[in-house]
């Protein structure tokens, strides 16, 4: 079983690398964790829910 403390990490600089602040060892160190099927998924849960609630962003069609 992976160790809590390195998880909590992992995701910490996932958000990092999303709200923009990550440095290059941040961005790098998320690309390597992509090979984790678990960590993929939370990057994709992650990066939907940054999409729906990016105010710039229209997620949804408008029906007209």
């Amino acid at each position: 079983m992976e160790n809590n403390t390195i998880q909590i990490s992992n995701f910490e600089l996932l958000g990092r690398v999303l709200d923009g602040k990550a440095n290059l060892k941040e961005r790098k160190a998320v690309l390597f964790n992509m090979s984790d099927a678990v960590f993929e998924e939370c990057f994709m849960v992650a990066l939907r829910a940054t999409t729906l609630f990016n105010e710039k962003v229209e997620a949804y069609e408008t029906v007209q």
